[in-house]
């Protein structure tokens, strides 16, 4: 599996899988992030 780096919870501090901060990104940008893994996990994960 692919690992994607990430958002913390404060919407704002990218991370990478390992849970590693590595820096801030602008609100924008880290939005757009969270909007990609969400629509992968739809496409990946198989609800019943």
């Amino acid at each position: 599996m692919i690992g994607l780096m990430g958002v913390k919870n404060d919407g704002k501090t990218l991370v990478t899988p390992n849970g590693t901060d590595l820096f801030p990104v602008p609100f924008g940008i880290a939005w757009c992030i969270q909007r990609i893994q969400h629509w992968i996990a739809k496409k990946t994960w198989r609800y019943k």
